[in-house]
């Protein structure tokens, strides 16, 4: 859920002293902004919004397989920006400024939200697709991404929460958590 309402916590964490009281941090932000600015300010302005809402806010990120149409399993990629509903317009002009006209972006409802986003050319029907979930904003990566993404959100098809490995280790935590990593691997 971001360090935004974690601040004072993280404040107190060697991490934090490391990263920011160090002065590493805004290098680090400068470097980038600079880098980007060379080759587009407006690029620049939006990356470091998104990254900003990112950062303070919180993010979700999944990547999984999914069975390709008859095909070898794919990859899911799905990151969830914690209430950064806002910055799906700003997403929107920063993919067609960044790559031009070899993405063509479309805008499509499916279940009912207004979803945008195209195929990835010359892929095996690889799509990128982001839309607002409540205040959220989803970015999603993989075939039919947007579709597959959205039935788990409308309950149709499980989440993590729902993994017994989850239901075992994700509360077993004495202290403030900030950031949680899942990984779990089938064999």
């Amino acid at each position: 859920d971001g360090m935004a309402m974690h601040a004072e916590g993280w404040k107190q964490t060697a991490a934090y002293e490391a990263l920011h009281e160090s002065g590493l941090m805004d290098v680090v932000i400068k470097l980038v902004s600079s880098l980007m600015e060379q080759a587009d300010p407006v690029l620049a302005n939006q990356a470091t919004k998104m990254f900003e809402q990112f950062y303070q806010h919180g993010f979700s990120m999944s990547v999984s397989l999914q069975q390709g149409a008859g095909g070898p399993p794919m990859p899911l990629v799905v990151l969830v920006a914690r209430g950064g509903e806002q910055l799906k317009g700003p997403l929107t002009a920063f993919v067609r400024t960044a790559v031009g006209n070899d993405l063509t972006v479309e805008e499509k409802t499916i279940a009912g939200r207004s979803v945008t986003g195209g195929m990835i050319p010359d892929t095996p029907g690889i799509e990128v697709a982001w839309w607002s979930e409540g205040t959220h904003l989803v970015i999603a990566a993989g075939h039919s991404p947007a579709d597959a993404v959205i039935s788990v959100a409308d309950g149709k098809a499980p989440n993590v929460t729902t993994s017994k490995l989850w239901a075992q280790y994700a509360n077993e935590n004495n202290f403030e958590v900030c950031s949680t990593f899942w990984m779990e691997l089938k064999g």
